[in-house]
């Protein structure tokens, strides 16, 4: 035989004998250790006489486990980013007034004249909307003030009945912004025609 496997066969032969003797040497039963005997206690009469006899007791020796609470979780409340004040070019830009009557248009008198806009900012910002006779501008029955505190796209049909005479009137339309006062205006004029008599 050579050397080398000489060597690993005698080390193959002494772990074998190790692994035996250790086997032999560790073959010992154990013994069992005594366990404690908790003796349970008679309930006390005291609490017999108070609890009716058909609540469900629980065992004298029953105490109940610690539980682990959890700790509350932090919640990160996102803090609001001021935003700033539109300007009046942005108001006015998204402002747009999409039906009036023509300019100096000749109208019945018991006709209808509609408005209609689109994008008012806010309710903060109302649309007004005045029609005065141009003749008489002081004469409250000639005259229609409206406000219209609704956000978004609108449209109104007013009935030239509401008012008073015929004549020349003006109208305008604008933004009442808390901050600026009236703004974005739009304005023109109409003529009511007479009553037409048969």
């Amino acid at each position: 035989m050579n050397v080398p496997v000489k060597r690993i066969a005698s080390a193959v032969y002494i772990c074998a004998l190790s692994i035996g003797v250790l086997t032999a040497c560790n073959n010992v039963t154990p013994t069992p250790t005594a366990r404690p005997v908790i003796a349970s206690a008679p309930p006390p009469t005291a609490i017999a006489a108070i609890v009716p006899s058909a609540a469900p007791m629980l065992p004298p020796t029953w105490t109940p486990l610690p539980t682990d609470t959890p700790f509350p979780t932090a919640t990160i409340t996102p803090t609001e980013t001021p935003t700033g004040t539109p300007s009046i070019s942005d108001l006015c830009g998204a402002f747009n007034l999409l039906a009036m009557p023509a300019k100096d248009a000749q109208l019945d008198f018991d006709a209808r004249i509609s408005f209609a806009w689109h994008a008012t900012p806010s309710d903060t910002v109302p649309v007004v909307i005045t029609v005065i006779n141009h003749d008489q501008p002081d004469n409250a029955k000639d005259q229609f003030h409206g406000e219209l505190p609704q956000s978004g796209d609108m449209i109104l049909g007013l009935p030239l009945i509401r008012l008073a005479d015929a004549g020349h009137y003006d109208w305008k339309i604008a933004l009442r912004d808390p901050q600026y006062g009236e703004i974005c205006v739009h304005s023109g004029s109409f003529v009511r025609k007479p009553i037409a008599l048969m």
